[in-house]
């Protein structure tokens, strides 16, 4: 098979790779790769990079090459995600990236002069900046012949890839132990569980809209604990807060059992990667571990002692509508792909089980492949990135329109005039000055703009915009509630404002002789509702109708006719609700009671006048009578 794909790479430029997983394509092709060339005496010409998803999958990856190498990290393999890295010095290498990583890279060499291959592995998740990637590499082969691109996964629809790249296709098949696969009903009487919680489930595993399993994830959880050998456990949940359940009802049902022989470790994107990797971490003999984890865990890492697999069948996931411009944040069923992915995690190193907590009829009904987030998605994050790789020389509807699968025509306009409102396009659709500068900082295109505003009103530390104004439970950065970036990202921001010279010495030196300090906080919440809009902002008002009953002094947040509620995560006591506004970064549609709510996961009470000041709104002045 080695032989295959060098032989199909030395007669084209292209190649789509499919394989069952755990049969080393991840590991071993840029391998291949690198070794042929080093043998022919041409290894320094050979620069591979290879794309990932995610940042704990190029990081785990890097490592396992390298020590598969016998080398150091940095030698002849290196990572690069945002804000962390180890790159090699010396030509000759593989680089595992993100895709956002390498979408930069090709700002300033879009033909990607000097690299040799570019490997997208895991292409069946088709996040943004994947999808917009494929069509940058699709351009750059037509003008760099010396470039090769590989499109890898071990369920992806290979036939729309090899179509779109004019690509040979190639299967490798996989060498994993047997994993064998339990549905409902047959896991409950497999491990021996029976109630009426578990009748439950199986007629909600029959419902188009899913229901968190919770009782039931925990009680094949400790099933599996008790009655089966040794072997780690992973699980597969939802989001954050199905871990944090999960991970405290098995506290307390281990302490009803007096059972300590167990370590528990948490897998999601609001972990640093240093924590990310506690997953690796081989426990002591006699301590079984239990993973529960995100998506995060689901493509391109091997965690060796994984035997059992734990699968809810669920996601959270974001819908976008673009006629009204919310995000419906809901959970969905996972798509057949999703669960092969899952099913082998396991059976790495000895014969593995995968238990899926929902009917087989459910799971033959489930979508092939997972929908593309071009698709269901805004396009704001990538769409200032795009107009400042491709200036004038392509319109953003014709760059769009050559994608893999183009966005909705409706979200498409809606980002286009978005952009135009917040001033970083013209009408013609030319980057405006502010749109140049905002497309250089490695933010969002609202926050980049709160930013700049932050320096313009001489106020900015490293966490004040994003940790004092959105009072949530964890630091707000990105649209992400990930606290270990925000250093990171505003010691990358300072570099580039100084490099422009709009800012003299570190930002959180800006404050120390302010004249306004005493007001800090409404400065910046100024300059987030300058770089967000009024369209980020919730009204607040005094009476609600309660059980025929109007209570006047409780407050009630509205978007337009919708009701607005607060998530958990949102540390706004009642005595702080006396602004007319609250400003938030994104509001979510949910349901409630089968009624459509808005969602308010971040927040900042917003007064009259920080609204006159800084929504941008035009001021008409009338003397009185």
């Amino acid at each position: 098979m080695q032989e295959a794909i060098l032989s199909s790479l030395r007669a084209k430029q292209t190649l789509v790779l499919t394989g069952d997983t755990g049969c080393g394509k991840s590991t071993q092709v840029p391998q291949f790769i690198l070794d042929e060339a080093v043998v022919q005496g041409r290894g320094g010409e050979c620069n591979i990079i290879v794309t990932e998803p995610r940042r704990l999958n190029a990081i785990s990856l890097a490592k396992t090459v390298a020590k598969a190498r016998e080398e150091l990290v940095g030698q002849s393999v290196g990572y690069q995600v945002r804000l962390v890295g180890e790159i090699c010095e010396e030509p000759g290498a593989i680089l595992y990236c993100t895709s956002g990583v390498l979408l930069k890279k090709l700002l300033s060499n879009p033909t990607l002069e000097g690299v040799s291959h570019v490997i997208v592995d895991e292409a069946h998740e088709r996040d943004l900046f994947t999808d917009t990637l494929m069509v940058f590499l699709k351009h750059a082969l037509t003008l760099n012949p010396s470039l090769h691109v590989i499109v890898m996964s071990a369920s992806m629809n290979s036939s729309l890839f090899a179509e779109y790249f004019n690509a040979p296709q190639i299967h490798v098949n996989g060498s994993l132990f047997p994993v064998k696969q339990y549905f409902l009903p047959d896991l409950l009487n497999h491990l021996a569980i029976w109630s009426d919680n578990a009748e439950k489930v199986i007629q909600n595993s029959q419902l188009d809209r899913p229901q968190f399993p919770g009782d039931l994830v925990r009680d094949v959880i400790m099933a599996i604990h008790r009655e089966k050998p040794s072997g780690a456990i992973l699980c597969f949940l939802p989001g954050w807060q199905e871990i944090l359940w999960v991970a405290e009802e098995l506290e307390r049902c281990m302490a009803q059992e007096n059972c300590q022989n167990y370590i528990i470790v948490e897998a999601h994107s609001r972990l640093s990667p240093a924590q990310q990797e506690r997953v690796f971490d081989i426990p002591p003999e006699g301590i079984r571990k239990i993973i529960l984890a995100t998506n995060v865990a689901e493509t391109s890492i091997t965690i060796s002692d994984v035997v059992y697999v734990v699968d809810a069948g669920i996601q959270k996931d974001k819908r976008y509508n673009p006629h009204n411009g919310v995000e419906e944040f809901n959970s969905f069923w996972i798509s057949q792909g999703n669960v092969e992915q899952r099913k082998g995690r396991a059976g790495r190193i000895q014969p593995g089980e995968s238990f899926h907590l929902y009917v087989k009829a459910r799971f033959d009904c489930f979508e092939k492949f997972p929908i593309p987030e071009i698709l269901k998605a805004p396009l704001d994050s990538v769409l200032l990135d795009v107009k400042n790789m491709i200036g004038e020389s392509v319109p953003l509807r014709e760059f769009f329109a050559s994608a893999l699968e183009a966005p909705p025509q409706a979200s498409l306009e809606r980002s286009i005039s978005e952009m135009k409102d917040d001033g970083f396009l013209n009408e013609d659709e030319t980057l405006t000055s502010l749109g140049c500068k905002a497309a250089k900082l490695p933010l969002l295109p609202k926050i980049a703009k709160a930013v700049l505003y932050g320096v313009m009103l001489n106020y900015m530390d490293n966490q004040s915009l994003f940790k004092i104004a959105f009072k949530t439970a964890h630091s707000f950065i990105l649209g992400l509630n990930q606290q270990y970036d925000i250093i990171g990202v505003m010691a990358s921001t300072e570099e580039y404002l100084e490099m422009e010279g709009l800012i003299e010495g570190p930002l959180d030196s800006m404050s120390n002789e302010n004249t306004f300090a005493h007001c800090y906080e409404d400065l910046v919440k100024g300059a987030l509702l300058a770089g967000l809009g009024p369209a980020h902002l919730v009204s607040m008002k005094r009476g609600v109708k309660r059980k025929g009953r109007i209570m006047l002094q409780e407050p009630s947040l509205r978007k337009g006719n919708m009701r607005v509620q607060c998530h958990s995560e949102v540390l706004i006591d009642e005595s702080e609700l006396q602004d007319p506004f609250i400003l938030t970064f994104a509001l979510e549609q949910s349901k409630e009671r089968g009624r459509n709510v808005l969602l308010l996961r971040n927040a900042s009470p917003i007064t009259t006048l920080l609204y006159v000041l800084f929504s941008g709104k035009r001021l008409i002045m009338e003397e009185a009578r």
